[in-house]
């Protein structure tokens, strides 16, 4: 996906985010009562979740707190099809836990690499509270070369 694609489906984000303003403030509260975070922390989650939504056709992995965000919004059956269709503009963002093997955990430390570049190339530094920091440090912390 080029840059072009994901600035158009980041606008039709952010239009379908002023549609929805109820929905997400009632969903970020529905969010600290479950993972029992902070409020403010929760409204970051869920601009993470978003950004990592715009970049997740290109199979991306998300982070454990983008994760989590993901797995409760999953549950809100309607709302989480309507922001598919009318945010993402796609039909269903599938959500595939990966199996609990050796090479599936090489594959998704791999993903995440990948993804942590995408977040860079097209967001700038992620936050570390969310996601555990760059794609340079965490592919030295675990051995993976981001080439």
């Amino acid at each position: 996906m080029n840059k072009r694609e994901l600035e158009s489906i980041k606008r039709k984000i952010d239009a379908f985010d002023t549609a929805e303003k109820r929905f997400w403030q009632s969903f970020a509260h529905s969010l600290s009562g479950e993972m029992d975070w902070e409020l403010d922390f929760c409204e970051l989650a869920i601009q993470e979740y978003k950004k990592f939504t715009i970049l997740s056709p290109g199979n991306m992995v998300p982070s454990i707190c983008v994760d989590s965000v993901w797995h409760l919004h999953l549950l809100h059956t309607r709302a989480y099809q309507h922001y598919c269709k009318d945010g993402l503009g796609i039909p269903f963002l599938h959500h595939q836990p990966s199996p609990d093997t050796v090479d599936a955990k090489i594959n998704d430390q791999r993903g995440y690499l990948k993804t942590l570049i995408a977040y860079e190339n097209y967001f700038g530094k992620p936050p570390v509270e969310i996601w555990g920091g760059d794609a340079k440090s965490f592919a030295k912390r675990n051995g993976i070369s981001p080439a």
